[in-house]
């Protein structure tokens, strides 16, 4: 706790973009998710937004058309899109301020923020530190269902995971603000760290994938390079043996295997109507204990180079491929019985740095999960991101969205189309790159 805390004393700095003679004005989002549009014309969209603080330059649009009922003005942003200085913005020849902080997204990281589960059900999410006063009232309870003090943002009762700014003390007590700006009793949260799973990139660099391959299916490792498919990665929370031929030809444990370890398939058998998956140089593994990601035809709407994902929903398994060449490759946890995920080729259509989600669990009632990262939709409400909550991937899980680790789904947002423009923190109504979700049956 006390290395977090230091590390995270600092707010580090807002994204502010300079000023110029065609761009003169500093244009802030004051909110999160401050919108901006792709015209200040009648029938204008919704093409994107901002992060609260984060500031481009900008210059007054010379127009008769207003925003806001008449209250407030258009400008357009250096690089493209147009805001209205009432809704979401400010607008000044001054560099901007903002009167209280928050933490702005760690975009060079796996996870943007800190992130914390809440482990007190029905703990109390408040708009502000209390007072003495307010405390007494808080600590008594005694309010009646939907009558809770103004200070009570809301009584945790479900599955909560916030994200968190910084810790506080106040009147004796530990709290921690959320990059919202609420605050949670510290003994209520418990501080998430990320999930250590990453995929893996399909090289041709014969040497470097050797090295890979013979260091053996023990360690789920960083960054391994692997040049071809098929790629096998274990999973589950069995022991994973991995079993060798003794001297006098028979089959022997040699070794148990981290879970998400992952190698390069070089053929499967069966022995003593048991099926392995054969790696090298000669180990065996279960087939059971393991998903294999392969190598599909592009579907035909792909056309040369076209960047494109394929996710094979009955294996687990996403596959980043530039036309018919695979180039990266992990585990995935899509959709769990009863919320499964839709099969079918879709493109991604919206894209946010972090998206809060919000819904109902039939076992859990209530769920709540701030500032999902990288999050990419692609039809409706189905989208794919990380997931800072879980650490099962290669097995179902989620209400229908289709979760990756962190540190993937950092690397396939900056793979896909839509772009997400400098200093924007979403990008809407656009065509992007196809992701094709497949189910078969054959194991």
């Amino acid at each position: 706790m006390t290395s977090w805390t230091a590390e995270f004393e600092g707010l580090g700095p807002l994204h502010i973009e300079q000023t110029s003679a065609r761009y003169p004005y500093f244009v802030m989002a004051s909110r999160f998710s401050a919108p901006i549009y792709d015209t200040y014309r009648r029938g204008r969209e919704i093409v994107g937004g901002m992060w609260r603080g984060g500031t481009k330059s900008g210059r007054r649009v010379r127009t008769k058309e207003t925003c806001q009922r008449g209250q407030g003005r258009w400008y357009k942003l250096r690089g493209g899109g147009y805001v209205c200085n009432r809704v979401g913005f400010t607008v000044s020849r001054a560099k901007p301020r903002l009167v209280t902080r928050q933490r702005d997204p760690a975009v060079e990281a796996p996870l943007p923020f800190r992130y914390a589960r809440v482990i007190d059900k029905g703990a109390l999410r408040l708009n502000r530190l209390p007072t003495r006063t307010e405390l007494r009232t808080l600590d008594a309870r005694r309010w009646t269902k939907g009558n809770a003090p103004k200070i009570v943002a809301e009584e945790m009762f479900g599955d909560f995971f916030l994200s968190i700014d910084q810790e506080r003390k106040h009147l004796g007590r530990r709290y921690y603000r959320t990059v919202r700006g609420q605050y949670v009793r510290a003994e209520a949260i418990q501080l998430r760290d990320p999930p250590p799973m990453l995929g893996v990139r399909l090289t041709r660099d014969d040497a470097n994938a050797q090295d890979s391959a013979e260091s053996g299916p023990y360690d789920s490792g960083s960054d391994l390079a692997i040049t071809d498919l098929p790629v096998a990665f274990t999973y589950g929370e069995e022991e994973r043996f991995v079993f060798c031929r003794s001297a006098d030809d028979a089959l022997e444990r040699c070794g148990t295997a981290d879970k998400h370890a992952r190698f390069s398939v070089r053929g499967a058998l069966t022995i003593d109507g048991d099926r392995y998956v054969r790696g090298q140089p000669g180990w065996l593994v279960k087939r059971e204990a393991v998903r294999i990601a392969r190598a599909i035809d592009p579907p035909a709407k792909i056309k040369g180079d076209m960047r494109w994902v394929h996710i094979d929903l009955s294996e687990q398994t996403l596959v980043a491929y530039e036309g018919d060449t695979p180039v990266y490759a992990t585990l995935i946890s899509s959709g769990k019985p009863g919320r499964d995920t839709p099969t079918g080729l879709y493109r991604i259509e919206r894209k946010y740095l972090t998206r809060t989600m919000r819904g109902q669990d039939e076992v859990d009632g209530v769920y709540h999960v701030e500032d999902v990262p990288w999050t990419m939709y692609y039809r409706g409400a189905y989208a794919v991101h990380g997931a800072y909550w879980h650490n099962v991937f290669g097995q179902t899980r989620s209400h229908g969205c289709t979760n990756l680790a962190p540190a993937d789904a950092r690397w396939l947002y900056h793979f896909t189309s839509p772009r997400v423009p400098k200093g924007w923190h979403s990008v809407q109504e656009a065509v992007g790159t196809y992701v094709y979700f497949t189910q078969r049956d054959d194991g």
